[in-house]
C-alpha cells in the first residue's frame, strides 16, 4: 500500500471503501443519463471494482493518484459545484480549458464537468517563482 501524507493532504492507494463511496456517488440516473451507460456500474458491483484493481496492483498497473515525472500534460477535472478541488487545481497551476454541461450525475443532480490541464513547461515555470 503507498501512502503520501502532508499536512494538509492525504493521497493513497484505493481502498475497498473508497471504492463503495465513488460508485455510491456516481451511480446513475437511469431515468436521466448524461453519460454513456456502462453495464456494471453501480454501488453493488464496487467490491468487484476494487478486486480488479488489485489484481492489477503492481502487475500491470499501478493506481495512484498524480504523478509529475516525465509528463507532458496533466488533465484533470471537477464538477462546477466543487469550488474547494477548482481552488486547487488553479493554485497548482492548472488552466480551465473547458466545460462540458450537464456532463456529471451526482447526488440527485446533474452538473457541468469542468476540464483543466497544466502543461510541463507552465508547472516548471511555476515551480521557479
Amino acid at each position: 500500500m503507498v501512502k503520501l501524507q502532508g499536512d494538509n493532504i492525504h493521497l493513497g492507494t484505493l481502498e475497498r471503501a473508497d471504492c463503495k463511496k465513488i460508485w455510491e456517488d456516481t451511480e446513475y440516473n437511469f431515468s436521466q443519463l448524461t453519460e454513456p451507460f456502462i453495464v456494471g456500474r453501480s454501488s453493488a458491483n464496487a467490491d468487484g471494482w476494487f478486486d480488479d484493481i488489485q489484481k492489477q496492483q503492481g502487475n500491470t498497473h499501478i493506481r495512484l493518484g498524480i504523478c509529475h515525472l516525465g509528463l507532458e500534460r496533466i488533465s484533470a477535472s471537477t464538477q462546477e459545484n466543487n469550488i474547494g478541488s477548482q481552488r486547487v487545481l488553479e493554485k497548482c497551476g492548472f488552466t480551465l480549458e473547458g466545460r462540458e454541461r450537464k456532463a456529471r450525475y451526482f447526488a440527485g443532480k446533474r452538473h457541468d464537468r469542468l476540464i483543466c490541464g497544466l502543461l510541463a513547461e507552465e508547472f516548471l515555470e511555476g515551480a521557479k517563482q
